[in-house]
């Protein structure tokens, strides 16, 4: 017997088994050459997911992000004080755990995308072919997230125990791309920065908090384009633009 992914009316991607098609893959790669993007947004789950005939994409705007790294003191031109991560041990920093939002008017978005080209939906189940985030200015201009564990073109390191192949946090029966990527999006926010792939300090750094007060500080997202880098990755530009988001 058979079995496809199917998107449910919650959104949810589960395994189907069908008795009467010999090929579900192919059946979903007909579809998908038919409309070549087929994307899906479901409110009730924040998440949108695109299907082409090459690729599956799943992704999330994300109100925040928790940073478990270390956060150090800071002098800003103006003479004020505030709190930043520096993610690694300066010797004046300690380790915290504090949830980032970005500011009106900018967005945070988490992406897992499946090939389907090197695998089918039959057996075995899709390999993820990269974990992606990006820090989205509608308007604007796709940058590079000011967290450490991302690449400069938007992959996210997610650690020497993650496997990419996700079979192994799912049995057969149990898998699907949607029970993959939460698990993802969790994995993200529990792990700890690391230092090894930590941004370039702006003049002002893109992440403060006022000790007094711990509101954040968003003075150094004033001049976006002068502080952050442009991210270049067809995952973003391809979902941005067709979305229209």
């Amino acid at each position: 017997m058979n079995s496809f992914y199917l998107i449910t009316e919650d959104g949810l991607l589960q395994r189907a088994n069908l008795s009467t098609i010999s090929n579900a893959t192919e059946v979903l790669r007909h579809v998908a050459k038919s409309d070549p993007i087929v994307a899906y947004n479901y409110p009730a789950i924040n998440c949108h997911t695109k299907l082409s005939d090459k690729r599956m994409v799943i992704a999330r705007k994300l109100d925040s992000v928790n940073l478990h790294t270390y956060f150090a003191p800071i002098t800003l031109p103006s003479g004020e004080s505030r709190i930043h991560p520096v993610f690694y041990d300066n010797g004046m920093a300690i380790k915290q755990n504090r949830k980032f939002t970005p500011p009106p008017g900018h967005e945070i978005w988490f992406f897992m995308s499946f090939d389907l080209g090197r695998t089918s939906f039959d057996e075995p189940s899709p390999s993820t072919d990269g974990i992606y985030m990006c820090w989205h200015i509608p308007h604007d201009n796709i940058y590079r997230p000011p967290f450490s564990n991302t690449y400069p073109d938007g992959r996210i390191c997610m650690g020497n125990n993650w496997n990419g192949t996700i079979l192994d946090f799912f049995e057969d029966d149990s898998y699907s791309p949607m029970a993959a990527f939460e698990k993802a999006v969790d994995w993200f926010m529990e792990s700890e920065c690391n230092g090894d792939l930590r941004p370039s300090q702006a003049p002002i750094p893109l992440c403060l908090w006022n000790p007094v007060t711990e509101e954040q500080d968003y003075s150094g997202f004033a001049r976006p384009r002068d502080t952050m880098s442009v991210v270049s990755c067809h995952i973003f530009e391809k979902f941005f633009s067709e979305n229209r988001l």
